[in-house]
């Protein structure tokens, strides 16, 4: 039996898994049934992993490198428990043998375990066990048989076992985060219409091994030309093999590459001039950033994590980036606390992570407890949240290179943040952490790469005034590839949509070259990733198609329309807090409104709601004078035109406000409420969420202020937008709502009348009809025609929670 038991305590086994290597692959044609006709000679080497097997009161599965909970191991021993009706293991799997390699770990590891789980119960045959292993994949035979070296013909399945070789010595190459699919390799194969076959006999090549006299020309590969044109570097990588071994192939389908060594030769003689080969392929990057979705959209580019890994797949980068944003916000996300995301951003097989804001929206203790779930860092080099805190930096080497990262935030996101007391940040400058950072890592690494999350007028300061060499950032969301003082700085888009390979040449400097990938529908959606969305989708589905009511025009709730301007929706939802909470103003932060979409006539449905309101936001009621009304004013208007959560959206109140003048002076003197001239000595009740009140966003004057109405008192806000929906049976103007007997408040009026006025400057977005923007609400209404929301990519960044998110009821 070619597989070794290596140790053995009572019912527990260790045992040895080989890996194996063609030693010449031949296509001798396409079969009727769609296969193709092949002829290789496998080899056992002593190269392998390690499985520990025991028996269990119940299964469980441990790897040192992520794999998917149903895998070849896992496949086996549930066959054979099936076959035996035995007990249950408990399997740990020590990798050693490269995925992706053409070396068969995986048949490998099936093999083993099938034989382990019969060493404890001893309830087959090895013909049955042979027998039982071709439902599990046709080569994994081979490694039930007696010698390790065996010939394969038709299709794969067919395996005539030889004697076993002379020894020969091996080194096999297996480039990082290089991998090639089977079938892409023979389509291309095909492409070529079959003109780089070789024309050698299979008999006689076999011949020639099995009298242990092969020469150079024996070791032939049919799949390497196909698998060269689709990635060139493992040509490179054979081309470097070939000047100091005397033969070298690609084994299997890729992406291994073995050259035959001399008796007395040592691979340490050729070593570096191999990973110099390696070096001079540059490192490729591919960084992503700020993605809440995992399932696609209806609208080009469809993005959607299943495609993603495709895209990523087809991209076959050296490294993978994330600059944060994952665990929050999302309809699923609220509806699960962020759980669909660390099996999803597992799969994607992310190298390094850093967090972003949303990362923290379920607490800090949420946000390590989902990190802690992927099997990769997540850095934050330059803040301290309580006792939370990211890993400083982390380094890579990669095809020799030794690569540096560090993760950056700025201090205007930080202050939002709900989670935390403001007294209990420590935050470092984020170009002063860059360069005492870089100065630590210079003499260990090639490049210093920073991954942010913050806005890019920051991401470019970075790049001009420290001394890391490439910017990859994250917190918007819209695609930048731009140069800051001879520095990369790069955005990569939002939601699963975008992502950017970088590829990044060492030579006397850093050169870099860039490559927009937009994730369309051109993109195959991976089946392993699309399970397990599907699985987290079923488990957030419950009530939330179910109708709300109708609407008859367009709620616009565009970032770039609801963060700079005055918009129906915006005074929809203002207009519903005031009379919910009988105030005479209402003071929303309009980064609570988080669809980014404009919802479209028609059905308005609980994830609709979700989508908008992703948050169950407290509310409170506050006595105001009239001057703290202006100055908060102030703050909300102060950031215009950046697309800042600030930017007020109210009710009761209609203002002006001037950008071009100076801090303070921006609001006009001809404020009003309710019709009647703003006074500053005189008090005013307003709404506000509680998040505003804790002084966030920068309106640190509401904390001073008197509550009169807690949030205990007072219903979510997702609430009273439902309740709104409930209530009211047609909704067509203010003044017919108002003359409604069961009425208490004034009913808001959900059009654009003109309550904020901006002054001496371009709206920076064209607003929607308004004759479009007159919406008619008819609730509970039974139609099944499609969701309102156009889109719903989930905001950018937002505060934190003070409590858990909840479903609506």
């Amino acid at each position: 039996m070619l597989l070794l038991l290596l140790v053995s305590f009572g019912s527990a086994l260790q045992l040895f898994s080989p890996a194996k290597v063609n030693l010449f692959l031949r296509v001798l044609g396409k079969r009727e049934d769609g296969f193709h006709e092949l002829a290789s000679l496998f080899q056992a080497v002593d190269l392998g992993d390690r499985l520990e097997l025991l028996e269990a009161s119940e299964d469980s599965f441990w790897c040192n490198i992520p794999l998917p909970e149903e895998n070849l191991v896992t496949r086996a021993l549930k066959l054979y428990q099936e076959r035996t009706g035995c007990g249950c293991f408990e399997a740990l799997l020590h990798k050693e043998t490269p995925v992706e390699a053409g070396l068969g770990g995986g048949s490998s590891n099936a093999a083993t375990a099938l034989w382990g789980a019969n060493l404890i119960y001893g309830k087959a045959t090895e013909d049955e066990l042979v027998e039982w292993s071709k439902e599990l994949g046709s080569d994994i035979t081979f490694f039930l048989g007696p010698t390790g070296t065996a010939y394969c013909t038709g299709r794969g399945e067919i395996l005539e076992p030889l004697p076993p070789l002379d020894a020969r010595r091996l080194v096999v190459v297996k480039p990082v985060r290089i991998g090639l699919s089977t079938p892409a390799v023979f389509e291309g194969l095909a492409a070529s219409d079959y003109k780089t076959l070789s024309d050698r006999d299979p008999k006689e090549i076999l011949d020639s091994f099995v009298k242990n006299k092969p020469v150079p020309v024996d070791y032939v590969n049919d799949l390497e030309p196909p698998a060269f044109e689709l990635e060139p570097r493992l040509l490179a990588i054979k081309t470097c093999l070939l000047d100091y071994c005397a033969a070298a192939m690609m084994s299997g389908s890729g992406t291994s590459i073995f050259g035959v060594l001399d008796e007395d030769q040592e691979v340490d003689e050729f070593e570096e001039d191999l990973r110099d080969a390696c070096k001079d392929m540059g490192v490729s990057i591919c960084h992503f950033n700020d993605v809440y979705n995992v399932e696609g959209f209806k609208k080009e580019p469809v993005g959607g994590a299943a495609r993603f890994k495709t895209a990523l797949d087809a991209a076959s980068p050296d490294v993978i980036v994330f600059s944060g944003d994952a665990f929050a916000p999302s309809v699923m996300s609220t509806m699960l606390r962020g759980a669909q995301m660390p099996p999803v951003l597992s799969l994607l097989k992310i190298d390094v992570a850093m967090f972003g804001n949303h990362d923290l929206d379920f607490g800090l203790g949420r946000a390590r407890e989902l990190a802690d779930l992927t099997p990769f860092p997540w850095l934050l080099s330059n803040a301290i949240l309580e006792d939370f805190e990211g890993q400083k930096s982390h380094i890579l080497e990669i095809k020799g290179r030794k690569l540096g990262f560090i993760g950056l935030v700025e201090e205007e996101w930080l202050s939002t943040l709900a989670w935390v007391s403001l007294d209990d940040i420590k935050y470092e400058d984020f170009v002063a952490c860059a360069n005492r950072l870089t100065a630590e890592l210079r003499p260990r690494v090639d490049i210093v790469i920073a991954l942010t999350h913050m806005r890019q007028p920051n991401d470019e300061r970075l790049a001009r005034e420290s001394t890391v060499d490439l910017v990859l950032g994250g917190h918007d969301h819209h695609y930048a590839v731009l140069e800051s003082n001879g520095r990369m700085v790069c955005k990569s888009g939002t939601d699963f949509k975008d992502m950017t390979k970088v590829v990044v040449e060492f030579g006397e400097r850093l050169t870099f070259t860039h490559q927009h990938v937009v994730v369309d529908s051109s993109f195959a959606e991976n089946p392993e990733v699309k399970a397990v969305v599907d699985s987290y989708a079923s488990r957030a589905e419950s009530t939330l198609d179910e109708p709300l009511g109708r609407i008859a025009a367009p709620l616009d709730a565009r970032f770039q329309a609801i963060r700079t301007a005055e918009t129906n929706c915006g005074n929809l939802v203002a207009d519903v807090i005031r009379a919910a909470c009988g105030a005479d103003v209402a003071l929303l932060n309009s980064g609570t409104l988080r669809s980014d979409a404009v919802h479209a006539p028609g059905v308005f449905t609980k994830r609709d709601l979700v989508t908008l309101l992703p948050m169950a936001d407290e509310m409170v009621v506050i006595a105001m004078s009239g001057k703290d009304l202006l100055l908060s004013l102030e703050n909300g208007v102060s950031q215009w035109p950046r697309l800042e959560g600030r930017f007020p959206q109210v009710s009761g109140v209609r203002f002006e406000f001037d950008p071009a003048k100076p801090p303070g002076a921006r609001i006009s003197s001809s404020s009003s409420v309710n019709g009647h001239p703003l006074d500053p000595e005189a008090t005013y009740t307003v709404a506000i969420k509680q998040y505003m009140r804790s002084g966030r966003d920068g309106y640190d004057l509401l904390p001073r202020c008197d509550v009169l109405t807690d949030s205990e008192a007072l219903p979510a806000l997702q609430t009273m937008l439902k309740s709104y929906f409930d209530r009211h049976a047609v909704i067509t103007q203010a003044a017919a709502l108002r003359a409604a007997d069961d009425l208490p408040n004034p009913i808001p009026t959900p059009v654009r009348d003109g309550r904020i006025t901006l002054l001496n400057a371009p709206p920076l977005i064209k607003p929607l009809c308004t004759d479009d923007l007159q919406p008619v609400l008819v609730p509970n209404a039974s139609s099944s025609s499609s969701s309102s929301s156009s889109s719903s990519s989930s905001g950018q960044e937002q505060e934190q929670q003070q409590h858990s998110p909840a479903p609506l009821a």
